[in-house]
């Protein structure tokens, strides 16, 4: 595992249920290191490590994935995520929040906030994926996602 502790600190990562740092490597190309949760009892967290072995999985099946490893930055571990529009050239790139809430209206901050059962927010939250205008086009990204991710 590398240490990029000296590579340039650009700014945190959009919302995200993990910590997250935008970060420049020495030969400019932009990364995303995502940190895992810190647990008490120093009992160790792998989330990082879960997330290259998805990338890893996907990869072997032939799923779009980032290029992840895992590194230490400043004695911290993480997993250092090649920044998906650089890899696959995209243009610009829109966290989901306000893309779904903007097809949802309403009903996507509804879920975020909402206190149901685990089953039936998942299902609540299924059911408002599947009846939205882009469903179809997505449909197999969609599930890969919620596999992967």
């Amino acid at each position: 595992m590398r240490d990029i502790s000296n590579w340039l600190f650009i700014g945190h990562g959009e919302k995200s249920t993990l910590q997250k740092e935008e970060l420049l490597s020495p030969d400019n190309i932009p990364y995303i290191m995502k940190y895992p949760r810190p647990f008490s009892n120093n009992r160790v967290n792998w989330e990082d490590v879960n997330e290259v072995i998805a990338a890893e999985i996907g990869k072997l099946l032939g799923i779009k994935t980032v290029k992840a490893e895992v590194a230490y930055r400043n004695s911290q571990r993480g997993c250092l995520m090649l920044n998906f529009l650089y890899q696959y050239q995209a243009d610009h790139g829109e966290p989901g929040g306000p893309l779904l809430e903007s097809e949802l209206r309403g009903k996507y901050y509804y879920l975020q906030n909402s206190e149901l059962s685990s089953e039936e927010l998942i299902n609540l939250s299924f059911s408002m994926i599947e009846s939205s205008t882009f469903f179809l086009r997505i449909k197999k990204e969609f599930i890969l996602m919620n596999i992967f991710a």
